[in-house]
């Protein structure tokens, strides 16, 4: 019985959509991780210049177990784009071999001298596609960073993550604390940063205990209404340190999505 392309994206859709399933339940136990308030914060007026000064006064672990469920969803969506190559080879008529894999380099020069023998078998026109996604680290980061977090995952190392800063409700504030706030490193959603402004950091970083947050104009009161919120973030050095770990995952399975779909015509 012949195989069909529905077949062929059928089971690479299996992957990603048990990706998708990691991720909806890694969204459900972040929820509930931040809703418990895991992290401690204070106000203190700094006795010289009068400013407010909002901080980190303690942040508990995350659960291992929030780790597990991203290292797998990673896991999953890059198989998908090795069951892709594989699909691929067998749509040429082809034998894939043992090192069939979607090739993913860290730099460009390793990507050409390493590629062969994992794209072997397809035809041209899929090298040709393959080689349009870029997949090195200064040609396609995303796709660079799923690889790179995948094989953390594959040498059963833990994917480290940590709290990240990632905004500051002031709200209802005099248009001076929102332009020292502004000028400060923060950026505001909107052109008129007046009433109600909520600031995100210009660079994210993972939280430690003493970190500043937030530092008022010194004519400002202490305001009941700031809120500080949080994001579970990636801690790997240089690559993605910081970046919000759910968000890497959604983007990481719209890119994947992407990429298969590109690929259906020659499946």
């Amino acid at each position: 019985m012949s195989t069909t392309t529905s077949d062929r994206l059928l089971k690479i859709r299996l992957k990603t959509e048990r990706a998708k399933e990691h991720i909806d339940n890694l969204d459900g136990a972040l929820r509930a991780f931040l809703d418990s308030k895991p992290y401690e914060t204070s106000c203190e007026a700094d006795s010289q210049t009068g400013q407010l000064i909002y901080k980190v006064v303690s942040v508990k672990e995350i659960p291992p177990r929030l780790s597990i469920i991203a290292g797998d969803a990673f896991h999953n969506l890059r198989s998908a784009l090795d069951h892709l190559a594989w699909q691929l080879i067998l749509a040429n008529r082809e034998k894939p071999s043992g090192q069939t894999a979607y090739p993913i380099y860290e730099t460009r020069d390793k990507y050409i001298s390493g590629s062969h023998a994992k794209v072997k078998g397809m035809s041209t026109a899929a090298i040709n596609l393959i080689d349009s996604t870029k997949p090195y680290k200064r040609g396609n980061r995303n796709l660079w960073i799923l690889h790179f977090l995948d094989n953390i995952d594959k040498h059963r190392l833990l994917l480290t993550v940590g709290f990240a800063y990632a905004s500051v409700d002031v709200g209802t504030t005099p248009e001076g604390e929102a332009k020292q706030a502004f000028w400060s490193g923060y950026i505001h959603p909107t052109s008129t940063p007046v009433f109600s402004p909520v600031f995100h950091p210009l660079k994210r970083w993972v939280l430690k205990t003493g970190k500043v947050l937030h530092i008022t104009p010194p004519t400002a009161k202490v305001n009941d209404d700031i809120k500080l919120t949080f994001d579970v973030a990636l801690k790997k050095p240089k690559i993605v340190k910081g970046k919000p770990l759910l968000k890497t995952l959604e983007e990481s399975l719209h890119l994947v999505n992407g990429i298969v779909t590109q690929f259906a015509p020659l499946l």
